[in-house]
Parts: C-alpha cells; sequence; structure tokens
C-alpha cells in the first residue's frame, strides 16, 4: 500500500504569494529519510525562488523527486531537483554559486535584485542533513540544481521528522 503525500508550499516574495505542491509517494518499510522540515522546505523555496528569478514567463521550471544512487557516494539517496529554462551559468562562475553574497555575471545582468545568500544557504541546510546540493548548467541552457540526501534505515535523530 502506497501512503500519499500531499505537502503544499507557499512563498511569499514582494507581497506576491507564489504556491507550489509536491506530490510524492512511499511505500512504507522501505529506506526512510529524516529532515528538518522548516529547514528543507527553506532550502527548496531558496532553489525555486531562484528559478522563478531567472526564468522567462514563457519559461519551464520542473522538480523531480526520485529515489536513486547519489552519483558522487554511490549511496541510496533521495534526489531532488530543480530544473529550470533561464540563462544558464557560465562554466567559470559555478565554482563559486554556493559561496555567500556571491552572484554570477549573468544574475547581475538578469536580475539586479539578490544579496547571492539563497544558495549558500541552501548548501548549509542540506549538509546539515548530510546531503549535498550541486548544479550544473550551460549559458542558453538553463540550470538544473540537485539536492542528494541519503537514505539510512533506521536512523533517527532529534529535531527531524520523517
Amino acid at each position: 500500500m502506497l501512503d500519499r503525500i500531499d505537502e503544499p508550499i507557499v512563498i511569499r516574495e514582494g507581497g506576491a504569494e507564489f504556491r507550489w505542491t509536491f506530490r510524492g509517494w512511499s511505500e512504507p518499510g522501505t529506506d526512510e529519510i529524516y529532515i528538518d522540515p522548516m529547514r528543507m522546505e527553506q532550502a527548496l523555496a531558496n532553489l525555486l525562488l531562484n528559478a522563478k528569478k531567472y526564468t522567462p514567463r514563457d519559461g519551464r521550471i520542473e522538480v523531480i523527486v526520485r529515489k536513486a544512487l547519489d552519483g558522487t557516494t554511490g549511496d541510496p539517496a533521495l534526489l531532488v531537483e530543480v530544473q529550470d529554462s533561464g540563462p544558464g551559468i557560465a562554466e567559470g562562475d559555478l565554482p563559486f554559486v554556493f559561496e555567500r553574497f556571491y552572484r554570477s555575471g549573468e544574475a547581475r545582468k538578469t536580475s539586479p535584485a539578490g544579496m547571492g545568500l539563497g544558495l549558500a544557504i541552501c548548501k548549509e541546510i542540506v549538509e546539515q542533513h548530510g546531503g549535498r546540493v550541486q548544479v550544473s548548467s550551460r549559458l542558453g541552457l538553463g540550470s538544473t540544481f540537485t539536492i542528494a540526501l541519503p537514505l539510512r534505515a533506521g536512523l533517527t535523530k532529534a529535531g527531524m521528522t520523517r
């Protein structure tokens, strides 16, 4: 039997409200993941707001959630990908996008607002959960940000929920 997950995320920005609903399913008794839902929502909200900020109105933003092997560690993981059809990030900027106060040249051109903190905060939250976040991007072709959270059977942590 499948348990249905249907959690809305509401983000308020500049007087406007944006809503995303994530739907997924999990099978009881399979791998478990323990997270601080409020912090993980903040990490995901930062990725979604960036995608919204840099994607044109007629563009595309997709969120893909799946269980797979982590491409870096080879361990089972929950992967959350946020893909957009925005302007992309230059190769030379990619190593720095998760640093505090860093904004790529393209980001400064297309959106003067922002302090360069959202991705750094996202990275800190994900790493506190034992995971990692990475980006792949090419100018003119959009970006994909991937959060990989380890799946661990039987792990419990204070203040975290399944």
